[in-house]
């Protein structure tokens, strides 16, 4: 991936912490074979504008792809972003200091995306060794458990009793 300046990391952030999703997919092959994980990240917009920033970072980065379809709920064209594996595991490194809302998420999803690195194999027919199988369905759990209690913030800290509001 293409390096984001300490700017362009911070908007796609914040874009990230309204509009995407992390997740860590599960397939399990017939007969018991090993299941396959893949770290998934995706960053959703509608319109025009969305398209255009959606592009724009993906040209920016060299990474991921653009799909688009009609949501269901809306009737609207939905664009998404989607990086997987490495390159998700790059975006939320870049993105990391400064996402809030999916900060915990980004934590567990960036030790994934680590595993795979060290993980990496000779391709068809290697056996995935059972540790690495094990750490992976961990941090599967983990993502899934964070998913299903949503995230907690801190609240913000009330102001000091003898500061003043800002006026804007």
């Amino acid at each position: 991936m293409k390096k984001l300046t300490a700017a362009q990391s911070a908007y796609l952030a914040g874009f990230f912490d309204s509009k995407g999703s992390i997740s860590i997919t599960k397939t399990q092959g017939s007969a018991n074979r090993t299941p396959s994980y893949v770290l998934r990240v995706i960053f959703s917009q509608s319109g025009n504008a969305g398209l255009i920033t959606l592009t724009t970072y993906m040209r920016m980065t060299g990474v991921g792809s653009l799909n688009h379809y009609v949501s269901s709920q809306y009737g609207t064209i939905q664009h998404e972003w989607r990086l997987i594996s490495k390159d998700a595991g790059d975006i939320l490194r870049a993105m990391f200091p400064y996402l809030v809302v999916k900060h915990e998420k980004a934590i567990v999803a960036i030790e994934f995306a680590d595993l795979i690195e060290t993980s990496k194999h000779g391709g068809r027919g290697y056996v995935v060794p059972e540790n690495i199988v094990k750490q992976k369905e961990i941090l599967f759990q983990r993502l899934v458990k964070l998913k299903a209690e949503g995230q907690v913030l801190e609240p913000v800290p009330a102001l000091a009793p003898d500061s003043k509001p800002l006026n804007y």
